[in-house]
């Protein structure tokens, strides 16, 4: 049994932040199960947040920067999900935590682009 995080021999379609790993296969085959045959994404929504980490956790991934959980002492990682227009989720996303949200959009929608079947790509977005 693999790790989920687990970096996978196929790195198509991976960017800086995120190699590809076994989480990507796993979201590819639920969204292909689940799908009615020659659908695609219409529209999909994309949202950030960011995790802290109390005690030692956060080694790797975790960095200080400004802390939405006003707890810039301790370190943190910020994720990111996509879910489609019936709330369901497609994929989600994990980057250090001094990743601003402005670097995280693009690569996004180059990932999902790559993986999954989207026509169009209309962004709509917040101040972050």
């Amino acid at each position: 049994m693999a790790f989920w995080g687990e970096a996978t021999e196929d790195q198509k379609g991976a960017t800086p932040f995120t190699p590809r790993c076994n989480k990507d296969l796993i979201e590819e085959s639920l969204f292909f199960y689940r799908r009615v045959l020659l659908s695609q994404l219409d529209i999909v929504f994309f949202d950030t947040t960011s995790i802290y980490f109390e005690g030692r956790g956060g080694d790797t991934i975790g960095h200080r920067r400004f802390s939405k959980d006003h707890r810039p002492d301790l370190k943190q990682m910020v994720v990111g999900a996509v879910i489609n227009n019936q709330g369901q989720p497609i994929c989600c996303e994990m980057w250090p935590g001094n990743t601003t949200d402005v670097k995280t959009l693009l690569p996004v929608i180059d990932r999902l682009q790559a993986r999954f079947p989207i026509g169009r790509v209309c962004i709509v977005a917040d101040r972050g």
